[in-house]
């Protein structure tokens, strides 16, 4: 009775270390909080064509804007264009390593001279770039050395809709208001889809964002909205926003489609440009130009596996050795005890004659 004992124990012991294997299988958190993520994944953003996606009450002040990128000494630098790009490096449980990559396009130190701008020297194409830690449930943002940087703009969550976000963290800024220092940007997401319900708006899925991966209309993008504070002012209480962070994400992926404002800032970028005023000036939209992301993923490939999904490619064997395994250790156990009784049968015969 010990042996069997021990025999199933040890087919128990065998069926849980393959059950753990199989919960195991996979790059643990690719897929577990967004179903893309992997290393490699990557998304480029860069100038617009058009001045802004056709969505009622979108900014499209653009026109006439320089792409111009200040510092706080009074030093200016222009570009004719852009590429911010993310690529991710690593995924470790609940953490990625990305790699940030901003690049000026024909760039040059220049200044003002009678209202327009005189080119000093010219740089060419120049990069920065920077790799960081995204905390995969709260994306807030680590450098190397595990310093708190502040939140990652790119990705969301969709139990993020509806709560205040503090996208960027003590930016400089101008205010003729509060006048001139550090200034927290804090926003709230929205669905676009029950934006247009609300405000009764025609024909809501001919509206949205043209990119090079398809046309993706108001029903499937979440936006932002401004948050308000409180404040004295002049003898008086009012409300007064706390920034603008006018980015647009696909309600599949989660990612940013689109930003749609004349400057754009993010705490990485201030991390690579700590004496930066305002933000980089763009006369463009930015938009998603390239990436590897499926935007229409199968449904059971969008679905948010427990663990990382069941991905071994050895598992189905393994089951099915363990399963074989199992039925040969109880016909043993069988046999060895019938031969056993039968042992003991011919015994007492052979004593009874």
């Amino acid at each position: 009775m010990n042996g069997t004992k021990k025999i199933f124990a040890f087919i128990i012991i065998l069926m849980a270390t393959i059950w753990s294997c199989r919960l195991g299988s996979g790059d643990v958190g690719s897929g577990k909080w967004y179903y893309w993520l992997e290393p490699g994944a990557y998304a480029m953003y860069t100038f617009s064509s058009e001045d802004a996606p056709e969505i009622p009450g979108w900014d499209t002040g653009f026109s006439g804007r320089d792409n111009l990128v200040q510092l706080l000494n009074g030093t200016y630098y222009s570009y004719q264009n852009l590429t911010l790009t993310w690529t991710v490096l690593e995924v470790d449980d609940d953490r990625a390593s990305v790699e940030y990559a901003l690049v000026l396009l024909d760039a040059a130190k220049v200044h003002f001279k009678g209202g327009g701008i005189v080119k000093d020297v010219l740089l060419g194409d120049v990069l920065f770039s920077m790799t960081v830690w995204v905390k995969l449930n709260t994306l807030e943002i680590y450098d190397q050395d595990d310093s708190y940087l502040g939140r990652w703009p790119f990705w969301i969550h969709a139990t993020e809709l509806g709560t205040n976000i503090t996208m960027v963290h003590n930016v400089y800024q101008e205010s003729s208001i509060f006048g001139n220092g550090l200034n927290s940007i804090t926003i709230s997401l929205f669905d676009l889809n029950d934006y247009a319900s609300s405000e009764n708006i025609v024909n809501p899925e001919s509206k949205g964002l043209n990119t090079p991966y398809g046309f993706f209309s108001m029903n499937r993008l979440i936006s932002w909205c401004a948050t308000w504070k409180l404040m004295f002012l002049f003898n008086q209480t009012v409300y007064l926003s706390q920034g603008f962070f006018p980015a647009l994400y696909d309600k599949t992926s989660l990612i940013m489609m689109a930003y749609t404002n004349m400057i754009y800032v993010d705490d990485v970028l201030l991390r690579i440009f700590p004496d930066l005023r305002d933000g980089i000036f763009t006369s463009k939209p930015l938009v998603i130009r390239s990436t590897n992301i499926d935007f229409n993923p199968k449904e059971e490939q969008n679905e948010e596996p427990s663990q990382g999904g069941d991905s071994n490619p050895f598992l189905i064997p393994a089951l099915a050795i363990a399963a074989c395994l199992s039925v040969g250790c109880v016909v043993y156990v069988w046999k060895k005890k019938r031969m056993s009784e039968f042992k003991e049968v011919h015994r007492i015969f052979y004593c009874y004659i």
